[in-house]
């Protein structure tokens, strides 16, 4: 009898557990509405990748055609992009470098500053 006293004891705060702590109304809403939008986003992207490999699948011929042309223009391009993203790299690097140092002299020289108006 204190067997099932203590199951039942046991039964019942799981059933105040979850009765306090489930999911909020605006939490099942919230799942309720993004459940079709992600599962159409799901389906359309899905629907993306299977048109690439179709229209891979139809160009490749053309690409293995056309390779001599397209490698070297490929690489050329490729080469122009990392180039200019480098460049931009350097600028930025440079500009912050020069941005540092400024703060830097600029700290230094007002610290030298206030330590001589405060030597007597």
């Amino acid at each position: 009898m204190a067997e099932h006293r203590k199951q039942l004891h046991r039964t019942d705060n799981m059933k105040y557990f979850f009765h306090e702590n489930g999911p909020s109304t605006s939490k099942v809403v919230t799942v309720a509405t993004l459940l079709p939008i992600g599962g159409t986003l799901l389906l359309l992207s899905g629907m993306s990748f299977i048109g690439s490999l179709i229209g891979l699948a139809m160009a490749a011929p053309i690409f293995l055609t056309f390779s001599p042309v397209l490698v070297p223009a490929a690489l050329l391009i490729a080469g122009s992009v990392a180039g200019f993203l480098t460049s931009g790299a350097f600028g930025i690097t440079g500009l912050s470098s020069l941005s540092w140092i400024g703060n830097f002299v600029r700290g230094y020289m007002y610290q030298q500053l206030q330590n001589k108006s405060q030597d007597p």
